[in-house]
């Protein structure tokens, strides 16, 4: 009796070690996926911080309704957006 006992629990022992094996290597995501999950992660922090920008700027055009061309933080935040903008072009068209 004992050495049936103990053959059951090897057994039943085994199945769930194998099984815990299978779920994992299963649940797993492959090297592509965590690359597209990222890619997007990026892209949207990318256009998150050109919504901010775009605030900064609306705000400045607010604030200066005459000059705010002729301000170099203004100038700055224009060729910053433009830059950003084609990096978030270069993602998109990487596909």
């Amino acid at each position: 009796m004992p050495r049936i006992k103990l053959i059951l629990t090897i057994t039943v022992a085994l199945i769930a070690v194998l099984t815990a094996f299978y779920r994992f290597d299963y649940c797993k995501a492959s090297r592509s996926e965590v690359v597209a999950v990222d890619d997007k992660l990026t892209t949207h922090t990318l256009q998150d911080y050109r919504k901010e920008l775009v605030q900064r700027m609306w705000t400045l055009e607010r604030e200066f309704p005459k000059t705010y061309h002729q301000r170099y933080d203004y100038r700055q935040l224009k060729e910053e957006l433009r830059l950003l903008d084609i990096k978030i072009k270069a993602y998109y068209q990487r596909g």
